[in-house]
């Protein structure tokens, strides 16, 4: 069977990582600048970056999908292939962030702010540890699917 990409989409995810990037790195230029004002509507309206990323996925995925001639037996085949894009880099992502925050924790002389049962819960999308919270994401794309 042919492979084929819906090549807008490329330029759309593009757009979106765009976005995102300006939603999160837009917040410590919109002050005090000529800028300021186009600094601060990116910051507000890249989160719409996200939104762009779920529709395409909600998209993209019944796609191959039903070009693959997916059924219903193959559903944990999915899952597993899935989970190997996913998890690793989640957990490598994950294991910086404890790291990060332990770190910075330890210099300031408090205790860790999470507890083991929260470390476990987040590695399996239970618990979203409010030091990253960009995980949500990924919690949503899992519930996805």
């Amino acid at each position: 069977m042919e492979k084929r990409k819906v090549n807008s989409l490329g330029a759309l995810r593009g757009l979106a990582v765009l976005m995102v990037c300006f939603c999160h790195f837009a917040a410590p230029l919109k002050k005090n600048n000529f800028f300021s004002e186009t600094f601060y509507f990116l910051e507000l309206n890249g989160i719409y970056g996200v939104h762009i990323f779920f529709v395409i996925s909600g998209f993209v995925i019944p796609l191959s999908m039903d070009k693959a001639n997916y059924s219903f037996k193959y559903y944990f085949h999915f899952l597993y292939k899935r989970a190997l894009r996913l998890h690793p880099p989640f957990l490598a992502a994950l294991i910086i962030t404890y790291t990060i925050v332990f770190l910075a924790d330890y210099v300031k002389h408090i205790p860790f702010s999470e507890t083991p049962i929260d470390i476990i819960k987040s590695a399996f999308y239970l618990y979203l540890t409010p030091s990253n919270p960009v995980f949500w994401t990924l919690q949503v794309e899992v519930q996805y699917y």
